[in-house]
């Protein structure tokens, strides 16, 4: 029969933990949010002032962007006309090639 009874007392023992832990828990949560309200409203004031910081270079930040969009189509249309100048070159140079040909076959022909 004592060994019946020492697990009955066990379970006590565990119950009395159980409930025990929960408290310490709780009182451990208040705690935290006792000293996580500075902190909080650290976090708060800190926020508000990112926000204002943001709200006033946000519109630079903007014109920047639009002034670079600006410079980077300008810079697509010269490269455009750069190509079709290139292009335009090429064709010439061909055309240049096939004449100095044409050329030096009719000169070695009115040697011979």
């Amino acid at each position: 029969m004592e060994k019946q009874q020492q697990p009955k007392s066990d379970q006590k023992q565990q119950k009395q933990v159980a409930v025990v832990v929960p408290r310490v828990a709780r009182k451990a949560n208040a705690m935290d949010v006792d000293q996580a309200e500075p902190e909080n409203a650290t976090f708060h004031s800190e926020n508000a002032t990112f926000r204002s910081e943001n709200a006033t270079l946000r519109p630079n930040v903007n014109n920047r962007l639009d002034k670079l969009e600006h410079d980077v189509s300008s810079i697509k249309e010269r490269l455009s006309k750069i190509e079709d100048r290139m292009t335009n070159l090429e064709n010439n140079l061909n055309t240049l090639m096939t004449t100095v040909i044409q050329l030096h076959t009719l000169l070695l022909q009115q040697k011979r």
